[in-house]
């Protein structure tokens, strides 16, 4: 990967969730350090099960 590409990387989180909270932390540490940008997707998963 050259210096200026960067790697998108996409995170679908639970508004509620903890877990995604953790997620959201990790990669947001990571996206200062390596050649990747963060692109958050909020989402309510609740009301995603409802309708499946």
């Amino acid at each position: 990967m050259s210096s200026k590409s960067k790697a998108l990387v996409t995170l679908y989180f639970d508004v509620i969730s903890p877990y995604s909270w953790i997620a959201f932390e990790s990669l947001s540490r990571y996206e200062k350090v390596l050649p990747i940008t963060l692109k958050l997707k909020p989402l309510f998963l609740g009301g995603l099960i409802r309708t499946a």
